[in-house]
Order: structure tokens, then C-alpha cells, then sequence
């Protein structure tokens, strides 16, 4: 029993261990990408190129991840919605499609020269992390 609740007590610690953890750094990263431990994840952040601040991405049904960004003032303002498309495991491309929304002006056409730079794992799938262990008599 003792061990058993070791394999809980180990399952819980990694599980913690994994929340907002970076899994990927780079610059500027445009197109294929492969990021180690993603696909143990539901809910991602991804920090855009220019962008003060990450896209809080969450994963599809099939197994992509969509999220968005905005910044700006009461002048303008930029939009940015980040696409992770699921090539294999652990391996995404990266679609970016920002607009800009200047104050009593149209929007400007929509930009696709933005990468990301860094992927920090939010929340964990559970039985991905944690493992096996119950306590049982």
C-alpha cells in the first residue's frame, strides 16, 4: 500500500511539475516546428513575434491548436490568431493571421509574417503525466 500511494504521491508532483512549463524556445519561429511534450497538453500559451504578451491556445478535437492575441491602444488596434496545425507527433505548423484596427479607419489587410518565439505548456492532460496508481486494499 505504502508503494502504492508512493506512485500517487510521484503522479501528483509530475503533474504539478508540468503546469506552465516553457517546452520551446526560438525566433521568430515560422512553419514546421517540433515541440517536445506538447501533445501531453490541453491548454498552451504561445508568445508571438512583436506581440507584448502570449496567445492562450487550447487544443481541438482534432488535435490542433487555436488561440488569439491583442494589443494596441485606443487608436489602434492589433488582433493576431495563432494556428498550430497537427502534422505528427509533437510536430505542428505554425499559422499566424494578424489585422490592425486604426480608430475611425478601416482594417488593415491581413499580415502572415508573424512567428512565435516561445511554448509554455499551461494544463496537462492528466493521465498523460500522472501515470497509474490507485489505492486499493
Amino acid at each position: 500500500m505504502i508503494e502504492q500511494l508512493n506512485q500517487i504521491l510521484q503522479g501528483i508532483c509530475n503533474w504539478i511539475a508540468a503546469r506552465n512549463k516553457v517546452l520551446w524556445t526560438g525566433s521568430n519561429q515560422q512553419g514546421q516546428i517540433v515541440i517536445p511534450g506538447i501533445d501531453n497538453y490541453d491548454l498552451i500559451a504561445a508568445e508571438v513575434y512583436s506581440y507584448s504578451g502570449n496567445a492562450l491556445m487550447q487544443r481541438t478535437i482534432a488535435g490542433h491548436f487555436v488561440g488569439f492575441i491583442g494589443s494596441g491602444a485606443s487608436s489602434q488596434v492589433n488582433t493576431c490568431c495563432v494556428i498550430l496545425l497537427k502534422n505528427a507527433e509533437d510536430t505542428y505548423t505554425v499559422n499566424t493571421y494578424a489585422v490592425s484596427n486604426i480608430s475611425g479607419g478601416a482594417h488593415s489587410a491581413v499580415s502572415l509574417g508573424y512567428g512565435i518565439n516561445r511554448v509554455i505548456g499551461i494544463e496537462p492532460i492528466p493521465e498523460k503525466i500522472i501515470g497509474g496508481g490507485t489505492v486499493s486494499d
